[in-house]
């Protein structure tokens, strides 16, 4: 009797120790955009964006949210500059809460820099977003060819 108590105690154990591994996951792993960061004591800035083509109207989201308890920013009051190029004018549009979406034109295949001036219920503060890629382009999936005999 004890034996069979013993048993049944151990039995879920047992079970759960010749479980499968979860199955891999058969999506790609290719990013399907670019994005940058900027952080600070107050503000987690996220930029995400597809190919920006230079010459032509680029669009990237940037995602605001307070650093302490990652809600996002609403009502923000944003002045968006080019890093040493003044000539670039961007505009910022409020989408939804802490999400704006940036428009400009990009003269010409470069990595920019973009500065943010930032104002809301936090406080005011600057911040610096670097490397935002104009002219690369995203990666394309590595499809596997079956060996031709």
């Amino acid at each position: 009797m004890i034996k069979k108590m013993l048993f049944l105690l151990l039995l879920p154990f047992s079970a759960m120790a010749h479980d499968e591994p979860p199955a891999k996951n058969s999506g790609s792993s290719v990013p399907k955009y670019f994005s940058a960061q900027a952080v600070s004591d107050n503000y987690d800035l996220l930029v995400k964006y597809g190919e920006l083509l230079p010459g032509k109207e680029s669009k990237l989201k940037l995602f605001i949210s307070n650093f302490l308890t990652n809600e996002p920013v609403d009502s923000a009051q944003l002045q968006l500059s080019v890093a040493d190029n003044d000539s670039i004018k961007l505009t910022v549009k409020q989408i939804d809460k802490g999400e704006y979406e940036v428009t400009g034109i990009f003269p010409k295949k470069a990595s920019y820099n973009l500065t943010v001036n930032i104002n809301s219920a936090i406080g005011p503060d600057l911040l610096l977003i670097n490397d935002i890629d104009v002219g690369e382009e995203l990666a394309t999936p590595v499809t596997e060819t079956a060996p031709q005999s």
